[in-house]
């Protein structure tokens, strides 16, 4: 089974790039601060994909429809 991850890219307050992808203990967000970050400045650990988001949205101002699922995301 396929692990799920979905990204947000964008100009946000603090984040230019959010990764959210599940794992057997809950949701890692990992968060990039800019668009040239290599790697991810800050990475947390939530129970599920909607505390993700809701604290996405409010800390960043990432609305709900920037998510895509990397299934349907292409580089």
């Amino acid at each position: 089974m396929k692990s799920r991850t979905e990204i947000a890219e964008g100009e946000w307050q603090g984040a230019a790039k959010v990764v959210l992808q599940a794992a057997p203990e809950g949701v890692y967000m990992y968060v990039y601060k800019t668009a040239s970050s290599s790697y991810a400045e800050e990475d947390h650990l939530q129970d599920t994909f909607d505390i993700c988001k809701e604290i996405c949205t409010e800390r960043f101002q990432i609305p709900a429809d920037a998510w895509v699922d990397t299934k349907e995301y292409e580089q």
